[in-house]
C-alpha cells in the first residue's frame, strides 16, 4: 500500500459512455453523498490512499475483478496493518466512516461496478426513513466484521435497478426505497451467517459496547469470558474478525464523534470515555480517523451553520 499521506476524496459529477458518477446536486436522497457504475474495458491507474469522512462506501463487482486495501493502526504495537483484498463478481466491498484505503497500488483492472457512498452524519433523514428504522439500519451497518460479503443471487440485479432508478430521477422516494431495501437485505443476511458467535465473547462485544465511558481492560474482559488473556483474544479474533483492543477502541472513537458533534470539548470528551489524557485520546482519534477531534469538531460545525444559513435562504425566498 502506498505510503504518502491519505487525502480526503469527494467524487465530482461525471457522464461518459463506460463510467457515469451522480452526486447529491443530481441524486437529492438524504442520505446518499453519490452513486456511480463503471464498466472498465483497459486498466486504469491505482486509486490513490483516501478516506470518506462519515460516510460507509460500498462497492457492488457485478463482473471481472479489482483489488482494494484498508489500513489500520493495531493499538497494542502502534503499527500499521495493511490488508489486501482481491474481489471478484459477486463480491461488496464494504468501507467504514474515515477509513482509508485505496486500490492498494494495484491497477484498476478491467470490471464492472456500481458503488455508493452512505452518509451517516444525519440519521434523521437517512433516505426517507422513520428515525428509528435508520437508527436500527446504521447500528447494522456499523456491526459488519470484515469489509468482503458475498451477493445473493437476487443483489445484482437489484443493484443495478437502484441506479437506474436513480439516474431516472424521477422519484428520489422510490430511488431511496430500492437502496434501504439493499441495505436491510444485505446487513439481514450477514447478520443471519455471523450469528454464530460463541456466547461468552457474544456477551463480551455486549459488555463493551454498554461500559464504552470506562477504562475496559483485557484482563477484565478475559475474566469475564473465563479465559486467560492470550485465549481470549485470540478467540474474540477468530470469530468478530478484529482485536478486542482495536475493537473497544473503534467503538470508543465512533461515541466520541457523537459528542464531538452535539459540542462536548476534545477534553469533556476524553475524560467521559476514560481516556489516561486528552494527548493520548487525540492521538487514538486520529489513528482512526485520519484527523483530529479538534478538526474534527470544528469541520462539523461549520457544517452545520452553513447549513443554518441555508435553510433561512430557503425561508426567506
Amino acid at each position: 500500500m502506498q505510503e504518502n499521506k491519505p487525502v480526503l476524496m469527494k467524487d465530482k459529477y461525471f457522464q461518459s459512455k463506460y463510467r457515469t458518477v451522480l452526486t447529491w446536486e443530481q441524486i437529492r436522497i438524504p442520505g446518499i453523498e453519490m452513486i456511480g457504475r463503471h464498466t472498465i474495458k483497459s486498466a486504469l491507474p491505482p486509486l490513490e490512499l483516501h478516506y470518506h469522512p462519515d460516510c460507509f462506501e460500498l462497492t457492488f463487482v457485478l463482473e471481472g475483478t479489482i483489488a482494494f486495501g484498508t489500513e489500520q493502526t493495531e493499538e497494542e504495537t502502534g503499527k500499521k496493518i495493511q490488508r489486501e483484498y482481491h474481489l471478484n463478481g459477486g463480491d461488496i466491498f464494504v468501507t467504514f466512516p474515515d477509513e482509508v484505503h485505496s486500490s492498494n497500488m494495484m491497477p484498476v483492472l478491467r470490471s464492472e461496478i456500481i458503488w455508493f457512498q452512505l452518509d451517516v452524519s444525519r440519521p434523521e433523514e437517512l433516505l426517507f426513513l422513520e428515525h428509528g428504522a435508520a437508527l436500527s439500519l446504521l447500528a447494522r451497518m456499523r456491526g459488519l466484521k470484515g469489509h468482503v460479503f458475498r451477493m445473493k443471487s437476487f443483489m445484482p440485479s437489484l443493484i443495478k435497478d437502484a441506479f437506474e432508478s436513480v439516474v431516472r430521477g424521477k422519484s428520489p422516494q422510490l430511488s431511496a426505497s430500492y437502496l434501504a431495501l439493499i441495505l436491510n437485505l444485505m446487513t439481514e443476511e450477514i447478520r443471519l451467517e455471523e450469528n454464530a458467535l460463541s456466547e461468552d465473547i457474544r456477551q463480551s462485544a455486549e459488555y463493551i459496547l454498554s461500559n464504552l465511558t470506562q477504562q475496559l481492560s483485557l484482563d477484565e474482559l478475559a475474566d469475564l469470558c473465563g479465559l486467560s488473556v492470550s485465549s481470549y483474544k485470540q478467540k474474540f479474533k477468530s470469530q468478530m474478525g478484529i482485536t478486542p483492543r482495536n475493537y473497544i477502541n473503534m467503538q470508543k472513537i465512533e461515541l466520541a464523534k457523537q459528542l464531538l458533534k452535539s459540542g462536548e470539548s476534545v477534553t469533556g470528551t476524553s475524560m467521559k470515555l476514560g481516556f489516561n489524557t486528552s494527548s493520548y485520546f487525540t492521538t487514538v482519534f486520529k489513528k482512526y480517523t485520519g484527523q483530529s477531534p479538534a478538526d474534527y469538531a470544528h469541520k462539523k460545525q461549520t457544517a452545520s451553520f452553513s447549513e443554518m444559513l441555508r435553510d433561512l435562504a430557503e425561508e426567506e425566498s
